[in-house]
C-alpha cells in the first residue's frame, strides 16, 4: 500500500510539472508577442486573463488533430499564433504572416495520415527517417529551408523581440529537418538573444532612473 501510494504521488507530481511546463510554454509566446507590441511592462497596459488564454490554446492543442498537445514544439506553434492574434488582431499583417507559416508547418506535420501498417496519428514527417524524408529536393526539405531563410533574416536583427522569433522559428525547422549546422547555429541565437533580452532590460533601468542636470 506504501509503494502504491508513493507511486500515486510521484505521478501525480509528474502530472502536474508537465502541465506547469506546457503552461510556461504557452504563457512564453504570449510574452514574446506582447513585449514586441507593448514593451516588456506590457502586462501593466494590457492585462489579459492568462488562465483563459492557456486554456483557449489547450483546448485548440487538443482539437487540432495534426499537433500533439505535449509537444514543446507543437505547443509553442499553436500558442505563438493564437497569442499573436490576440495581441495583433486578426486582420494584421503580423497574425496572417504567422498563419502563413503555421499552416505550412501543420501540412508539413500532417503529411499522409493514415499510412498503412502505422500506428494510429502516425504522419509521413513522422514514420519516415529524417535521412529520406529530408532529402535535397523533398517537400519536407523545401519546408525546413524556407523556414531556415527566415531564422537567418530574423536573426540578423539586434531587437530581442525578433531575434526571440528567429529562435521560435529556428525550433520548427530542426523539428522538421534535424541537422546538427543547424542546431549549431540555434545555440548560437539562443545566447545572441539572451544578451539582448539583458540590454534591453539595462536600459528600460537607466532610462527609468531620473537624470541628474548638471549644475
Amino acid at each position: 500500500m506504501r509503494r502504491k501510494k508513493d507511486e500515486a504521488a510521484a505521478a501525480a507530481e509528474n502530472a502536474r510539472a508537465t502541465a506547469q511546463a506546457e503552461a510556461d510554454l504557452i504563457l512564453d509566446s504570449l510574452d514574446v508577442s506582447a513585449r514586441s507590441k507593448h514593451g516588456p511592462d506590457w502586462w501593466r497596459k494590457t492585462p489579459f486573463n492568462l488562465s483563459r488564454y492557456t486554456q483557449i490554446v489547450r483546448e485548440r492543442l487538443q482539437d487540432d488533430g495534426v499537433l500533439d498537445p505535449h509537444n514543446p514544439t507543437h505547443i509553442k506553434a499553436m500558442a505563438g499564433l493564437l497569442s499573436t492574434r490576440m495581441i495583433y488582431g486578426a486582420n494584421s499583417k503580423e497574425y496572417e504572416e504567422r498563419l502563413t507559416g503555421f499552416q505550412d508547418y501543420r501540412r508539413t506535420l500532417q503529411g499522409s495520415i493514415g499510412l498503412v501498417g502505422a500506428p494510429p496519428g502516425a504522419t509521413a514527417a513522422s514514420t519516415a527517417p529524417a535521412s529520406t524524408r529530408c532529402a535535397p529536393g523533398s517537400p519536407t526539405y523545401a519546408e525546413s529551408e524556407r523556414l531556415w531563410a527566415q531564422v537567418v533574416r530574423l536573426g540578423a536583427s539586434k531587437a530581442a523581440a525578433t531575434i526571440k522569433r528567429a529562435v521560435d522559428m529556428a525550433d520548427r525547422s530542426l523539428s522538421i529537418c534535424p541537422t546538427a549546422a543547424h542546431a549549431k547555429q540555434r545555440a548560437a541565437l539562443h545566447k545572441k538573444w539572451i544578451m539582448a533580452f539583458i540590454g534591453d532590460a539595462a536600459d528600460a533601468v537607466r532610462r527609468a532612473i531620473p537624470q541628474l542636470k548638471p549644475l
